[in-house]
């Protein structure tokens, strides 16, 4: 009997993956990007309905800036901050309020995705 030592040549197939996608990874040649929809820049996120914002009541600012997510019927799916300023309690009462809102359904023209854009809220007191 023989017994065959194993080479360097020899590795797994995901040692060997895992290795190209280091080396692609790090290094500095441009990488495929994500194709984005044309049809997202073209929509115009029109409200159809809005509830007003409750906020507790020692909440002092002017305006939220804020992250809002919808699906293509146009109902809100994630609202997130887009300032790091605002306190957890002020966005759970901010986005109780904005998932009630309604937009113009992105999917009327062709938009198949979830797309967000940032808002800026004014406060009125």
């Amino acid at each position: 009997t023989t017994i065959e030592n194993p080479t360097e040549d020899t590795q797994s197939p995901a040692v060997n993956s895992r290795k190209k996608a280091l080396e692609q990874y790090y290094s500095s040649e441009p990488q495929t990007t994500v194709a984005v929809n044309p049809l997202i820049a073209e929509y115009n996120w029109q409200v159809l309905k809005t509830t007003p914002i409750e906020l507790p009541s020692d909440y002092n600012s002017d305006s939220l800036v804020l992250n809002i997510q919808i699906n293509p019927k146009g109902k809100v799916t994630k609202v997130t901050v887009a300032d790091s300023n605002i306190p957890d309690l002020v966005l759970e009462y901010a986005e109780k309020s904005i998932r009630k809102w309604r937009f113009q359904p992105p999917g009327d023209i062709g938009i198949t995705e979830n797309i967000s854009k940032v808002f800026t809220i004014d406060i009125k007191t």
